[in-house]
């Protein structure tokens, strides 16, 4: 991982968590996207427009203009969007992002919630360029994808040494500990509170009705 990402993806984690690794989608990915779209969308116009005389007669040339400069906008956000969704790896979490325009969606799983990490191979093809998906399942029957990803196997060992090391240095315990204990004080606080509050509501005065009114004057004398 160079400085980049690390400065570049360090926004979407907590203060306190250390950004290890950050998985991407294979490059093959995006580049067979930008083929269909350049080779497809601005390509093929451009060379029937110009090879054409109808056509350079009948739409004027300001309006090709406006559609190459609306791919080059549409291929930097395939770009961008490609680079964003991926797999933020830090001493604590992996941190699924899913990057648009307007918004950005995250989530995370803790090392000690992580049943077991899967690649899956879905043909001859992703052999050969190593693309694979990697699937994180969760002890809850929940799951992470990062579809088609560029060198897996060093990711998988990435996620392993590391989520390793996070059980080895008992981080996960002392925070289940600490979760714990705080719940136990917070019950013992409710507890002493309800047993003072049962303990007044019983306490009744000795005396409680007596009346000291009088309605007639009592002479002594």
């Amino acid at each position: 991982m160079n400085l980049f990402e690390e400065q570049f993806f360090e926004k979407y984690i907590p203060e306190w968590q250390e950004i290890i690794s950050v998985a991407h989608k294979h490059f093959l990915v995006i580049f067979l996207h930008l083929c269909v779209w350049i080779g497809i969308w601005l390509w093929v116009p451009t060379f029937l427009y110009y090879q054409s005389e109808f056509l350079q007669q009948s739409i004027p040339l300001i309006i090709l203009q406006t559609w190459c400069i609306l791919l080059f906008i549409k291929v930097v956000y395939d770009v961008f969007d490609w680079y964003n969704d991926a797999w933020i790896i830090t001493n604590e979490t992996v941190v699924e992002l899913n990057w648009k325009l307007f918004w950005n969606e995250s989530n995370s799983v803790r090392y000690e919630n992580i049943e077991w990490i899967e690649v899956q191979q879905e043909g001859i093809i992703d052999t050969l360029f190593q693309k694979w998906n990697i699937v994180i399942h969760k002890i809850w029957d929940d799951r992470f994808v990062l579809e088609e990803a560029y060198h897996p196997y060093n990711i998988t060992e990435i996620l392993e040494e590391v989520s390793d090391n996070y059980r080895e240095s008992g981080a996960g315990s002392d925070k289940f500990e600490m979760v714990v204990e705080t719940l136990g004080g917070m019950m013992e606080e409710y507890l002493e509170k309800k047993t003072y509050s049962s303990k007044k509501q019983k306490e009744t005065p000795k005396y409680k009705n007596i009346d000291t009114h009088w309605d007639d004057a009592i002479d002594l004398r």
